[in-house]
């Protein structure tokens, strides 16, 4: 799937805000690139982002495209993933519960196919988008931020795969 919103690496656009006035804003997002990018670690740095303010956040997508919202875009993402991942077994789980009568491994073998999927999807949302910036010829300089684009895109769909996937586990896990 094409990358939407790239508008390539121009620093032309700072010096007109600088001169417009909205120099304390730019200063502050240049701050909070630089501290963020700063952070080696990818789990760091989605922190990072999501715990700045979202006016900022906008702002920095507004002079950056793609080089702030994907990763607090992705921290959150990532954090829904994981719950749903995990509520996603324990509800088929709590439905399939009387299937161990006539199959003792039914369970285990459920959550043993579940946690292997997860982390085949895992595999494959890593090499699909750091493949996907170079397919379409962006910048090498892009590619980070775009991948990182890529990942909260993949997750969501992922998240809404799962939640189809298990409906019908979630719905008799419910019934009393």
């Amino acid at each position: 799937m094409p990358i939407a919103g790239c508008a390539g690496n121009d620093s032309s656009h700072l010096v007109a805000a600088a001169g417009s006035g909205q120099k304390s804003q730019l200063s502050a997002v240049e701050t909070v690139l630089e501290d963020c990018d700063g952070i080696p670690s990818l789990d760091g740095k989605r922190s990072c982002y999501a715990r700045q303010d979202q006016n900022l956040i906008d702002e920095c997508e507004r002079t950056h495209p793609m080089r702030c919202r994907p990763y607090r875009e992705m921290h959150g993402a990532e954090r829904e993933l994981a719950e749903i991942e995990q509520s996603s077994i324990e509800s088929a789980q709590k439905a399939f519960a009387s299937y161990a009568d006539g199959d003792a491994a039914y369970l285990n073998d459920l959550d043993a196919a579940a946690r292997e999927a997860n982390h085949a999807w895992r595999a494959y949302r890593e090499a699909q988008c750091a493949l996907e910036p170079f397919a379409q010829g962006m910048s090498r300089d892009l590619a980070e931020n775009l991948t990182e684009a890529c990942r909260a895109r993949m997750t969501r769909i992922r998240i809404d795969e799962l939640r189809a996937l298990y409906a019908p586990a979630r719905m008799e896990s419910e019934l009393p």
